[in-house]
């Protein structure tokens, strides 16, 4: 499954203007954690402590409750950045 997402990361990522910085920074720096459960998840991201996170996922009330390390939270697909397509 991470490689299917790791693949999806390059394609979905081609357009976007700043492609050449995620091209340069992936193999470095990208990573890919699968959790079980959207509680594994938060506890992987508050031990993470992101300045920016972004929430794309159903039920965002919840992901806001139970999230607790970041300096900013942006929830649903295009909250923090123009849409590309």
């Amino acid at each position: 499954m991470a490689y299917i997402k790791r693949a999806q990361v390059k394609q979905k990522t081609e357009n976007f203007p700043s492609d050449g910085v995620i091209a340069a920074a992936w193999p470095d720096h990208g990573e890919i954690i699968l959790c079980d459960t959207r509680e594994e998840a938060c506890e992987v991201s508050d031990r993470y402590a992101s300045e920016h996170l972004q929430v794309i996922a159903e039920g965002l009330d919840w992901w806001k409750e139970y999230l607790r390390n970041y300096d900013s939270l942006f929830m649903g697909k295009v909250s923090n950045q123009k849409r590309y397509e």
